[in-house]
């Protein structure tokens, strides 16, 4: 046993005990500013039994080792003690599967604990320290230790019924071992309860507001909440989002708040009140645009001098002043409100503003306005003028060749010029050579370029033309608008071939034409009697 507390002899004692000269050990109920474990009744810390300070979440503790329990985070002169329910007549200490901590039947193990109606001191939540067996699974300290797993480990007031009055535990993790006293575990603190208003209650608060601005927001409780800290809490979110002192008119200005924008629904609550405490429920709204246009009458002070332009210009310069040099401003005119964006003045207070969306031959009404607040900050008044303009006729003759041609057509091709293809072969490929086609016509109604040929022959032997290949391609010259025809294999060649090339409407070779060209290859039918076999290849270019 620790000897500090065994001089005071304190541990898993009830609070009548204590000397008569000892002060009264004050037994604590429930802290509503705290969340305890889920389904414990009150909160339930484990504190040192060395010093009385709080093992912080994560720590790891040994099957045997004590820990002490306690109402509050820490203990430091080991006072605390949980309140006893009336109709209590025992107390133990428990490890139970979670959710059965109401269920003596189903705990794992329990121990005995002394009853003094003084509430229940420094109770000892050594695991290994629950001797007797209950009847959950798995049975006893040592099976729960071997078995490992989420369980619960408190106390239990108990009726003479033997029926749980109130627990008050926390959830623990083991880490199996087969040695139980090797066995390790982890366990839950309780946190400080969140004071998050209940937004199923939202009521718009009369006269209070939140204005969202650039870089600001305006906030208004009413002077009822004057002078009072508030935590600023948004819809859906789960942490205040600022915390800020109102004024003695219940207003304050705070830098922009994440997250919050036009239409967002927030509440303005006591500081750090658990539960909450709403002063105030708020929708907020963004900064309105004018409707009217400042004048000399109602708003004076801000009113400056805005030179016209000059004629022809786009733009004009604001002066607003030295003092708001470098800052970002909504522009507004008028005659009807428009909106011309945002400017930002340079060293010397000057805005430049663009007013090409403007009418000319009028006036108009400028002003720059607090993106925070709405407020004019320099306003006046100019004219824009209409532009001169004059007109020049511009001439420029054009002529084109009219020329519409094909050159270049060779006399003859030698399919075979290396050596004679054998039966059932196909020939190396052979040029046509370049051919070009001109179309530099004053309409230009676009072109084709047609192809066919005739039967191969070779006295009285014949060949059909289908065995003659031929594959266009473009050389050079003004390609822009031509477009080339499918390929003709030999051996299944097609012809008459209906395209070979051509062009769309509108567009020309100008004069120097486009050069064309094509592969020309022969397959050898395979009952082919041998011979030199000639065919015609007549090439047509036609305008659409």
């Amino acid at each position: 046993m620790n000897s500090k507390l065994a001089k005071r002899g304190l541990i898993g004692l009830g609070a009548a005990v204590l000397s008569a000269t000892l002060v009264a050990v004050p037994a604590f109920a429930a802290n509503a500013a705290v969340v305890p474990t889920v389904g414990s009744a009150h909160p339930l810390y484990l504190i040192s039994d060395e010093d009385g300070s709080g093992f912080p979440a994560g720590t790891v503790k040994g099957w045997n080792d004590s820990v002490l329990a306690d109402p509050q985070p820490s203990d430091p002169n080991y006072q605390n003690s949980f309140a006893v329910p009336s109709g209590t007549v025992s107390v133990k200490t428990f490890i139970s599967p979670r959710g059965q901590e109401s269920s003596v039947s189903s705990w794992n193990a329990y121990g005995a604990l002394g009853l003094t109606p003084g509430g229940i001191l420094l109770p000892n939540l050594k695991p290994s320290g629950n001797t007797n067996a209950g009847l959950g699974s798995p049975s006893g300290s040592g099976a729960v230790a071997n078995a490992g797993g989420d369980y619960s480990l408190g106390i239990a007031f108990l009726n003479n019924a033997n029926q749980v009055i109130e627990a008050d535990y926390t959830f623990i993790t083991v880490t199996a071992n087969a040695n139980a006293n090797l066995a390790t575990w982890t366990f839950d603190v309780p946190v400080p309860a969140t004071p998050k208003p209940n937004f199923a209650g939202f009521a718009a608060t009369s006269g209070a507001s939140a204005v969202v601005g650039a870089t600001a927001v305006q906030f208004s409780a009413t002077a009822a909440n004057a002078n009072k800290t508030v935590d600023v809490w948004l819809e859906g979110a789960s942490s205040k989002a600022a915390t800020l002192t109102l004024d003695a008119s219940g207003n304050a200005i705070y830098t922009s708040i994440t997250g919050l924008t036009a239409g967002t629904r927030l509440a303005l609550t006591d500081s750090g009140s658990a539960p909450a405490v709403v002063d105030a429920w708020i929708t907020a709204a963004a900064v309105a645009a004018p409707t009217t246009a400042p004048n000399s009458t109602t708003d004076p002070s801000t009113q400056v001098t805005v030179a016209n332009p000059a004629s022809g210009a786009t733009t004009i310069s604001v002066p607003a002043g030295a003092g708001n040099a470098n800052k970002t401003y909504n522009v507004y005119a008028w005659s009807n409100p428009t909106s011309l964006g945002q400017v930002t003045t340079d060293g010397s207070g000057n805005a430049t503003v663009d007013v090409s969306s403007l009418a000319p031959g009028v006036q108009h009404t400028v002003a720059l306005t607090d993106p925070n607040t709405g407020a004019y900050v320099a306003w006046g008044t100019f004219t824009l003028t209409s532009p001169t303009a004059g007109s020049s006729t511009v001439t420029a003759d054009v002529t084109n060749s009219g020329k519409f041609a094909l050159e270049g057509v060779a006399s003859s091709i030698n399919l075979t010029p290396a050596a004679a293809v054998a039966r059932g072969a196909t020939t190396t490929a052979v040029p046509l050579g370049a051919i070009k086609v001109t179309d530099d016509r004053n309409a230009l109604l676009g072109w084709t370029l047609k192809a066919d040929a005739s039967d191969f022959t070779s006295g009285s032997n014949t060949i059909a033309k289908s065995a003659l290949g031929i594959a266009p391609n473009i050389v050079s010259g003004v390609t822009d608008g031509i477009t080339l025809g499918a390929a003709q294999v030999a051996g299944s060649a097609s012809y008459p071939v209906a395209t070979l090339a051509q062009a769309a409407a509108g567009y020309g070779t100008l004069a120097v034409g486009t050069s064309l060209n094509a592969d020309l290859t022969f397959k050898a039918p395979n009952n082919a009697v041998s011979g030199t076999y000639t065919s015609t290849l007549t090439l047509t270019l036609a305008s659409k």
